[in-house]
Formats: structure tokens, sequence, C-alpha cells
């Protein structure tokens, strides 16, 4: 998850730079605090809709493959199968 952060951080500053100034004779920017860059509200933001969004989608995910597996786990007996249980291999 930190790398997450780093990344986010990093796309954010693309979006809303902070803790840096142009330089005029080069005219690029460079970074003059770190901390503003890593607690700019546009990457806190992204952070937190990311990783609820994975937490949301790991938890679909197991919800969608549970009703594949959880009946025939909690009976004991499989209609039609031979061996009584739909993941005996006979």
């Amino acid at each position: 998850m930190l790398s997450a952060y780093f990344i986010l951080a990093a796309n954010s500053w693309m979006q809303h730079p902070v803790g840096s100034v142009v330089n005029d004779a080069t005219g690029r920017a460079e970074l003059t605090d770190i901390g503003a860059v890593l607690t700019n509200s546009t990457a806190v933001g992204a952070f937190l809709h990311t990783i609820t969004t994975c937490f949301v989608t790991g938890g679909v995910f197991v919800l969608a493959i549970s009703p594949t597996t959880w009946p025939a786990t909690a009976t004991s007996t499989c209609s039609g199968h031979p061996c009584g249980s739909a993941w005996a291999r006979c």
C-alpha cells in the first residue's frame, strides 16, 4: 500500500503541483518540500478512493465465487453423486 501511495502522490503532483518552484534558468520544476507533495490533498483523496475500491472489488470477487463452494462444503451430500460430496473424486 505504501508503493501505491507514492505512485498516487507522484501522479497527483502532476495534476496539482505543490512543494516545488520553477527554476527560471532551466525552466524546470524543482522539489522544495517533499512533505507538501506527500500530503497533497489530491493524493490523499486519490489514495482513499483507490484503497476503498480495491477492498470493495476484492470483497465482490470473494462473494462472487463463494456460492460455488459454500453449499458444497456446508452439506455432506450432493444429489446424484455416488460419493456423497460434490468435491469428492471417486
